[in-house]
């Protein structure tokens, strides 16, 4: 049972591009803050978008209202890649192969995988992410405006939300099965918003 709990976990973690409700109406005022990056394509980017329109959704669905205006900055693919690299680096106090080597043990990771660097290998590859350090969103430079698109970037406002109401744990006070039980509810209520916001779209779209 808990090999299949952390592999359930860490399949959590490998999917995504990070609780409590309360009631708030069904119409909440959309917080998005002049976006920061490249002009031009920039502007068209986060026009097509439609940021207003996507924190919406995303209020109703959470039950949760934006505290203050969620940054959005445009960031080329090198800059993008360097951002994530860093936010999702092993803290200094915590050991990399450590985390991962229990993983190993019960076969759920190749040998000499290295969790922290194949989560960021991976978040790199993303069209957004939810820059907790500066409480804004980055996304992708040239991603285009999809479905799929705005789908990640519901679920990066999900995490601007949790923030915004209950704050960050500790990354010292994650370390080994609590870290995984963390992220794991996190993701999951970021993941279920999403999903609802995808069930709620057109067939058109």
């Amino acid at each position: 049972m808990r090999a299949i709990t952390v592999a359930i976990v860490v399949l959590a973690v490998i999917t995504s591009a990070c609780s409590g409700s309360s009631t708030v109406p069904a119409e909440t005022t959309a917080l998005t803050t002049p976006f920061t990056g490249s002009p031009g394509a920039t502007e068209r980017l986060l026009t097509e978008l439609d940021l207003e329109g996507l924190s919406r959704p995303v209020s109703r669905l959470r039950e949760l209202e934006f505290l203050e205006p969620v940054p959005v900055q445009i960031l080329e693919d090198t800059a993008f890649r360097v951002r994530v690299n860093e936010l999702t680096a092993a803290p200094p106090e915590i050991t990399p192969d450590l985390q991962s080597s229990w993983l190993r043990l019960l076969g759920l990771l190749p040998a000499g995988t290295n969790t922290y660097a194949a989560t960021s290998r991976l978040l790199q590859t993303s069209v957004a992410f939810y820059d907790y350090e500066e409480g804004r969103i980055l996304v992708r430079a040239g991603a285009g405006v999809d479905p799929y698109v705005e789908s990640v970037v519901v679920h990066e406002l999900v995490h601007a939300l949790q923030h915004q109401h209950f704050g960050r744990a500790d990354p010292m006070l994650l370390d080994g099965d609590v870290g995984y039980v963390y992220t794991a509810l996190v993701e999951g209520d970021a993941e279920r918003v999403t999903r609802r916001f995808i069930g709620e779209l057109s067939p058109a779209a």
